[in-house]
């Protein structure tokens, strides 16, 4: 792991394309497929990076190993993680992930309204446990995945459900998912690709949330090239 101050990089990266990406399957303008940026010195960050992140912000870690990744604090208690598989030329993205904490600042109102605003109609709304972290975790598939891998994603994760543990049981997936990989495998299966977003709550209200954009299976593979 090395940390690289900003005043000392250069970003070599075309601004974050949108082309044919479907509505709300990105995160900052950052989308799965994409090319991972190269740091090594500091130019244009609002071309390179986009104007919000430029603008917001407050720190900046690669992780090299095991899985490579970049860690992007910005303001407002907020982080934005991207993995990249760095066994390929293009070091496409497939896992990109925006947390946001509320201890500060206070939340917002409307956060829950502006939450499925930014999602769309998820495709599953499953509630965490009483007690446990997680409040809620909406998962919204890419609607231009294939009908094939919709259809083998949809089985899964619906079996998951229909298998759920007890509640008193502490191998329930859903207490704290997406720590790990292995974590989204899982409840996801290995042809998932799309945007989820977890709510975090303490006391029935908004801690903090996590908003992941992920394609499992290039997820799978890329880490499986690391560990080789």
């Amino acid at each position: 792991m090395r940390a690289l101050a900003i005043l000392a990089m250069f970003v070599a990266l075309s601004t974050p394309a949108r082309g044919q990406t479907p509505p709300h399957q990105e995160i900052l303008g950052f989308k799965l497929g994409q090319a991972a940026p190269e740091f090594t010195d500091v130019t244009n960050l609002p071309d390179v990076l986009g104007e919000d992140i430029a603008r917001d912000m407050t720190g900046f870690m690669m992780v090299e190993q095991p899985n490579p990744r970049y860690q992007i604090a910005l303001k407002d208690n907020r982080r934005l993680t991207l993995w990249f598989d760095a066994s390929k030329k293009e070091r496409p993205i497939y896992w990109i992930e925006l947390t946001q904490g509320y201890d500060p600042p206070p939340v917002p109102a409307d956060q829950y309204d502006r939450i499925l605003g930014e999602l769309g109609q998820p495709d599953y709304n499953i509630a965490g446990r009483q007690g446990a972290p997680l409040g809620a975790l909406l998962i919204k598939i890419d609607p231009s995945l294939s009908p094939e891998r919709t259809a083998a994603t949809k089985q899964h994760v619906d079996a998951v459900i229909a298998n759920r543990p007890e509640p008193s049981s502490q191998d329930d997936l859903f207490i704290e998912p997406g720590t790990t990989l292995q974590s989204w495998l899982e409840i996801l299966g290995d042809n998932f690709r799309g945007k989820l977003v977890g709510i975090y709550t303490i006391s029935n209200r908004i801690d903090g949330t996590a908003t992941v954009l992920i394609d499992t299976a290039a997820a799978r593979d890329a880490q499986s090239q690391t560990a080789q």
